[in-house]
């Protein structure tokens, strides 16, 4: 897809949520595990690991932070290799964003910083490393990486981290999912 493709994740215009089985390999730089965009001119999100075990996640405009602003806390991106579910929830009408790691939300909760903004991103969503520099590649290996237009519920997120694979769900807000086996990306917007 393109960039206008993702702007419902940085424009706050809908709820939305990304999941993955990811196992870690901390590094004491900033690794992305996907975005649409992130630099001066770029609009869009980030979601990424840098040190103390932590996961950065914001959106932004033109390299300001606008919208979801969120750092998780301490040791919640555990360095080792051990594979774990998680799922990242931006809900719209309840006005949240929280991760979950293995079904359990993270005691820091993500707030908002000004006003979400209306710009296309310029990028389509990257995965593995930044959006347009080839830099930043990411420690983590990852499993069953969905993208949904809805906030999934906490029942949902149970039967994912007990181990039900994304199209197992049949949720119709499903986005975009790739499943690592060598097939393509698949998109069903």
């Amino acid at each position: 897809g393109v960039g206008s493709d993702w702007k419902f994740m940085s424009d706050g215009s809908t709820s939305w949520t990304a999941v993955a089985y990811l196992q870690n390999y901390a590094s004491s730089q900033d690794k992305f595990l996907f975005g649409t965009g992130e630099d001066s001119n770029n609009t869009g999100v980030k979601i990424g690991s840098g040190a103390s075990e932590r996961f950065r996640i914001y959106t932004q405009s033109g390299g300001n932070i606008a919208g979801i602003t969120y750092t998780s806390s301490s040791g919640f991106v555990p360095n080792d290799s051990t594979w774990r579910h998680y799922a990242f929830v931006y809900d719209k009408d309840a006005g949240t964003f929280i991760v979950y790691k293995d079904g359990v939300a993270d005691s820091t909760q993500g707030s908002f910083s000004g006003s979400f903004s209306g710009t296309t991103p310029a990028d389509p969503m990257t995965i593995g490393k930044h959006p347009n520099q080839n830099t930043y590649y990411t420690n983590f290996t990852v499993d069953e990486l969905g993208f949904f237009s809805t906030a999934l519920s906490t029942s949902e997120i149970d039967s994912l981290t007990a181990g039900d694979t994304v199209l197992s769900l049949g949720n119709s807000d499903l986005f975009a999912y790739y499943d690592f086996d060598g097939s393509d990306l698949e998109i069903y917007h």
